[in-house]
């Protein structure tokens, strides 16, 4: 593994090992300067969910930005995934890879909505 994968799922505390992160940056998101991890996720199966055929073959990337846990509340942190998308030769359904790190068609992470709902439990 990279030193740097490494490093960012420690400080995230990410334990997925579907998730690579490979580079991080600052950029400007709603007019605040932000950090910004920049990972894929790889699609773990080997087999079409839907038929069992072997043959998947790799249909580009689909990105989403994921908002995360910031320890600074003034420099907000993103995840930029970049989620594998492969589809299969023998009955042509699409498959998107999918992570613990957040739910399915979702833009904020497990671990932000878990803090929100402890907030919301402390009031």
């Amino acid at each position: 593994m990279d030193p740097v994968d490494n490093n960012i799922k420690f400080a995230l505390s990410i334990k997925d090992p579907n998730v690579v992160f490979y580079k991080y940056n600052y950029q400007v998101i709603k007019a605040k300067r932000a950090k910004v991890y920049i990972a894929t996720v790889k699609f773990d199966q080997k087999h079409c969910p839907n038929c069992g055929f072997c043959e998947l073959s790799h249909n580009g990337y689909y990105v989403s930005r994921v908002t995360y846990l910031a320890a600074n509340a003034s420099e907000p942190v993103y995840l930029e995934l970049h989620k594998e998308r492969v589809i299969c030769r023998n009955c042509k359904a699409s498959f998107m890879a999918t992570s613990d790190v957040v739910d399915k068609y979702c833009c904020i992470s497990r671990a932000t909505r878990q803090k929100v709902f402890m907030s919301l439990q402390d009031d």
